[in-house]
């Protein structure tokens, strides 16, 4: 989960492969955490025992099911704060006072905590009917520009795809992400950006690849996003011995 500070808390609701991250995982899931440079996060491992004491078997199931459902974009804000800080000062604690500290007292924040989170992941996963349309719009929308981003786009051509209006379509994207369509599709186009200096080692054929057409603003725009230049990411890359996955702190290589 975010680290509880606004830019964390705003960054991880607002991200675009929000529909695609869950804060909960079994033993046997693999996880992806999306995140942008520069942005803190936190992970708390807790023994699978401890959850099955909290809550029943069907409570566990529809937990996990409801955590791969709910997209966190859809999350209270200020529950996701509250929790957030929560873990975080149970883990600022564990640090600071390991003696101290025992594992019932731990394991007694951590069934408190985890409470919390169950109830904001599955109000988080319930789809009233007022907003199942808002969902089909989201949804199909989104499709697109992950399936035509290296093409042109228009306002138009996610109007015609998503079966809305063009005033719908900018309500929905300002509801969901405080951004037009169009400020999304260029956010989501840099972070393959991103992904491909890494793997053709060139700002050009990079950007070529994820549809960035217009280069004057893009040195800026990447470095807004990822705190670099995309050349210096570039050369950073060729001295480094690590693969790109072990040299870049971003988040988005491991999309």
């Amino acid at each position: 989960m975010p680290h509880p500070d606004e830019i964390a808390l705003s960054q991880f609701i607002a991200h675009p492969e929000g529909a695609r991250h869950t804060m909960l995982g079994s033993p046997s899931d693999s996880l992806i955490w999306h995140s942008v440079y520069d942005v803190s996060d936190m992970a708390l491992v807790v023994r699978y025992e401890l959850i099955q004491k909290l809550l029943s078997e069907s409570e566990l199931d529809s937990l996990f099911s409801s955590s791969t459902i709910g997209k966190r974009r859809d999350m209270d804000i200020k529950e996701l704060r509250l929790i957030s800080r929560f873990f975080y000062e149970l883990l600022q604690r564990c640090v600071s006072d390991v003696e101290g500290f025992s594992r019932v007292a731990f394991d007694e924040c951590v069934s408190d905590g985890l409470a919390q989170l169950t109830q904001l992941t599955l109000r988080s996963a319930y789809v009233s009917p007022k907003i199942i349309n808002r969902e089909r719009i989201l949804t199909r929308a989104l499709d697109y520009v992950r399936q035509n981003y290296r093409t042109e786009i228009t306002v138009r051509d996610l109007v015609d795809y998503a079966h809305t209006t063009s005033r719908n379509l900018q309500i929905v994207f300002k509801n969901q992400f405080g951004v037009s369509p169009l400020q999304y599709l260029r956010q989501y186009r840099l972070i393959k950006f991103h992904k491909y200096l890494a793997e053709l080692g060139s700002v050009t054929e990079a950007a070529s690849s994820s549809g960035l057409r217009h280069m004057g603003r893009l040195s800026d725009q990447y470095r807004l996003l990822f705190g670099e230049k995309p050349g210096d990411y570039v050369s950073r890359l060729r001295e480094s011995s690590f693969s790109p996955e072990n040299s870049c702190c971003c988040g988005h290589c491991l999309v």
